[in-house]
This record gives C-alpha cells, sequence and structure tokens, in this order.
C-alpha cells in the first residue's frame, strides 16, 4: 500500500523485486526474516484485539481467515 500511495503501480510479484533487487534475484514469494513466530504472534492478538472491538474491516469471515493461517490450518 505504501508503494501505491508512492505512486508505484506493481503488477506482480516480479516487478515488486525488480525495484529492491537486480533482475538476476528476483523471488517468486516475498520472505522477510523479521516475519518470524513471534512477530505472527504479536500480529494475531493485536487484530484479535481490534477484532473483539468491532473493528469495521476485521468482519467474522476476515477473523476466521486469520485464525486459521495462524493455526496453521490454511497455507
Amino acid at each position: 500500500n505504501e508503494l501505491l500511495d508512492r505512486g508505484y503501480n506493481i503488477r506482480s510479484i516480479a516487478k515488486y523485486n525488480s525495484y529492491f533487487a537486480d533482475e538476476d534475484s528476483v523471488q517468486e514469494e516475498l520472505t522477510f526474516p523479521e516475519h518470524d513466530t513471534e512477530y505472527l504472534t504479536v500480529c494475531y492478538w493485536n487484530l484479535r484485539e481490534k477484532w473483539r472491538r468491532g473493528q469495521k474491516d476485521i468482519t467474522d469471515e476476515v477473523w476466521q481467515g486469520i485464525e486459521k493461517v495462524y493455526k496453521g490450518e490454511w497455507i
């Protein structure tokens, strides 16, 4: 979203990676080493609190999807 806000038009992962790396090192998936189990847990509980308080963009359906990812049921 930040890149879109700055006017970048990214149509694919390959295009995204080309902004940050040489074309020879384009990856199929984005991976971030800091996104470990602890990070996932912190994000999960943060989103859970927002869902419980009724944040409008976290519907019950969205929350169910978040729980599946967190529990490793959907990959």
